[in-house]
């Protein structure tokens, strides 16, 4: 599955940082770290599966990444900055 930026999203990365803004809400958030790293594979195109295989490591549990990147996603979804980009259909 693929997720794409929603069109009420402006999104910078700055240093260390992702700043994102709602702009129907004018909420920003800003991403470090971890969530800034599957935020630029997110909105490059790579599949969650992708991410997931990506971010797992012997030290990472194949599950608890996989848990922790779509309870991740789901929020962003949640907040309106990230859509399903399967079910996705862009018009002019």
């Amino acid at each position: 599955m693929t997720y794409s930026i929603s069109s009420i999203c402006a999104w910078q990365e700055l240093s260390d940082y992702i700043y994102i803004k709602n702009l129907e809400t004018g909420k920003l958030y800003f991403l470090k770290e971890l969530a800034a790293t599957i935020w630029k594979q997110l909105v490059s195109g790579k599949e969650i599966d992708e991410i997931i295989k990506n971010l797992s490591s012997p030290e990472n549990n194949l599950n608890n990444v996989h848990h922790m990147i779509t309870c991740f996603v789901g929020n962003l979804c949640e907040i309106g900055v990230l859509q399903d980009g399967d079910n996705f259909t862009e018009y002019d």
